[in-house]
């Protein structure tokens, strides 16, 4: 409905607010989608990394070691893992449970409470991996400087749109989560949806969060500015 849209829509980096748009062109919704399996599947290496249940592996193992799993993400992950061992996956019900579980994590990827060590949170972590782009035969003119080994670091114009497909998701995510829980707390009615949306968005999605998306928030306000000059 478009109150909810206009709630989702305050989660802007700057002071021009617009409606959240749910409809997007085939192929930006499958960017956008990718880049959040993208995300997920980080999170999956990097918590196999971090916990892993092989102590010979960890020597030949790298990621990065500053991130912090919170006990809900921890839990999700096991979860999915567990229902992926099960032999009847591709039934409805499994892979409705399965579903269940991504939006779980995923909300518990967005509460992430960071503080001042964003790197705590795997989707600061993935942010960051997303900023470096392989040098390409085409990229030779590139100062040296810039390049790094094989790798650069990605114009803002074109970083930007990694924010945007994992703002946009998370949105999404959010919308969802919100109205489930109301629907399953009031017997199937969501008249609770909008209070319970703003009081989402304004814990862990403004600008003044220090949560994953409240730091990414002030990101896109940066790459604006850098953009303009």
């Amino acid at each position: 409905s478009r109150p909810r849209a206009d709630i989702l829509g305050t989660i802007s980096p700057t002071a021009k607010v617009s409606s959240w748009d749910p409809y997007k062109h085939p192929a930006s919704l499958a960017k956008y989608f990718k880049t959040w399996k993208g995300l997920i599947g980080y999170s999956w290496r990097c918590m196999f990394y971090l916990h892993s249940t092989f102590p010979e592996l960890n020597d030949r193992m790298d990621g990065p070691k500053e991130i912090q799993f919170t006990t809900q993400q921890q839990t999700s992950m096991r979860n999915i893992q567990e229902l992926l061992r099960l032999p009847n996956t591709h039934d409805r019900s499994s892979i409705s449970q399965i579903r269940d579980e991504l939006l779980l994590l995923s909300i518990a990827l967005i509460q992430h409470r960071i503080g001042s060590e964003v790197y705590k949170s795997p989707i600061i972590s993935y942010c960051a991996m997303l900023s470096r782009t392989q040098l390409r035969k085409e990229d030779h003119v590139i100062a040296p400087a810039v390049a790094t080994a094989a790798h650069f670091w990605s114009e803002p114009q074109n970083y930007n749109t990694n924010l945007s497909a994992l703002l946009w998701v998370a949105q999404l995510v959010v919308l969802d989560t919100v109205v489930g829980n109301c629907k399953k707390a009031n017997n199937g009615d969501d008249v609770e949806v909008i209070p319970n949306l703003e009081r989402f968005c304004s814990t862990y999605m403004t600008n003044q969060c220090e949560t994953p998306y409240g730091t990414m928030l002030l990101w896109r306000v940066y790459l604006f500015q850098v953009m303009k000059n």
